[in-house]
């Protein structure tokens, strides 16, 4: 290596080491500053040198960044290495554990506006500091033993949404019907499915269940709950009114026995500690129309007729005939009918299997009516009319 060259580089590398030791000096001055304003009990202090500090290595990680790459495309070892043991040492420079509690408890006994604030500042900067919130019941009998734990961390103040009988998918005929949770066994303090903010600190929701039989009907609104039931209890089922249109009443189902009423049936008996029924519904939907690529009609010329059948109520619909006409007598059909076998709720199937022609002349803009019809299997009937131009 000449003489220049080796000037050169012993300059670049005094560069690397004091820029080094300058950012060294200040990062190590805003650290202790920080942790003697936690240890003085100065929260604003802290939280404003871990902000400095933080923008400090967020420049200093990014030049280090720069440095290993171009130390790498020189092949220069010696920058390579020190630049890399610069980035390693920045890892000292974080919240410890010990920092993180105290600060949390600075946070929590804060003015109330203030504390959520800062508890976002902590989650977002402490790896120590994640609040847990945890749902816990136990219930034990004759030939059972029942255990639920589910936890989740968030940051806090963040929506949570408590478990309801749907997602704890428990069997009430067992343990009886939930009715909330509470801070305390046996407390309702919020409602199943209920949405509330994550806390600050971890904290255990208990589950609270009741000895009642409950119908829950959301198409048309009815809720009737049975309180205080025992096993063998004989109870009216409550009847169902004011269906709105094209929705088909099929009977109850309990999802956490998986029992099932019969629409007909007029009286329940309670079994074990009691039952939620919801409310079974078959409908179907047609959406999305369309004649192929076209969106007006073309007369003497073939079309594709295309739509969507949605199962928009909460039970499967099967054994579906599906029939298209006009009241258009110069439309003729190819293809009029299509089939779908099992339609599950709240999913879609795509037809487009029917294909007609306008077999005549007509002006422009003139309606051509349509009427889509589904059947199932037990004679249950949705139409949807709809009306194409004529181009």
């Amino acid at each position: 290596m000449s003489k220049s060259k080796t000037r050169v580089f012993i300059f670049i590398l005094i560069l690397v080491l004091s820029s080094s030791l300058v950012f060294a000096s200040d990062a190590s001055e805003l650290y202790q500053s920080f942790s003697q304003a936690v240890e003085s009990g100065d929260l604003e202090g802290a939280m404003g040198y871990y902000d400095d500090l933080s923008d400090n290595l967020a420049k200093e990680k990014e030049d280090g960044a720069q440095m290993l790459e171009k130390a790498f495309r020189q092949g220069n070892d010696v920058m390579y290495y020190t630049a890399l043991g610069n980035l390693r040492e920045l890892d000292q420079y974080k919240i410890s554990k010990e920092q993180s509690d105290k600060l949390l408890s600075l946070i929590v006994n804060e003015e109330d506006e203030k504390q959520l604030e800062d508890a976002k500042w902590l989650y977002e900067n402490s790896a120590f500091y994640s609040p847990r919130l945890t749902f816990s019941y136990t219930s034990s009998g004759d030939g059972y033993n029942y255990r639920y734990t589910r936890a989740i961390s968030s940051c806090p103040g963040n929506s949570v949404i408590l478990p309801d009988e749907g997602t704890m998918r428990i069997n009430n005929s067992v343990l009886g019907r939930l009715v909330g949770w509470g801070i305390l066994p046996g407390k309702i303090d919020y409602q199943p499915g209920e949405t509330i903010q994550m806390p600050l600190v971890d904290q255990v929701l208990y589950a609270v269940y009741n000895s009642e039989v409950s119908f829950k009907d959301e198409i048309t609104g009815l809720e009737d709950v049975i309180s205080d039931t025992s096993s063998g209890d004989v109870i009216a089922v409550p009847s169902v009114s004011d269906v709105p249109e094209g929705y088909y009443f099929s009977g109850w189902y309990d999802n956490g026995t998986g029992e099932y009423l019969p629409k007909d049936v007029t009286e329940y008996r309670v079994k074990g500690n009691g039952a939620s029924f919801e409310a079974l519904y078959k409908a179907l939907d047609v959406s999305n129309i369309s004649a192929g690529p076209y969106t007006t009609l073309r007369t003497q010329s073939q079309h594709e007729l295309t739509f969507d059948v949605t199962s928009i109520g909460n039970e499967d619909v099967s054994s579906i005939t599906v029939k298209v006409e006009s009241g258009n007598d110069d439309v003729k059909f190819i293809t009029d009918s299509a089939y779908i076998r099992d339609l599950p709720a709240k999913r879609a199937c795509r037809i487009s299997s029917l294909r007609f022609v306008v077999d005549a002349d007509y002006e422009s803009g003139t309606q051509i009516p349509f009427t889509v019809t589904l059947e199932d299997g037990n004679g249950a009937v949705w139409t949807k009319d709809f009306t194409f131009s004529i181009r």
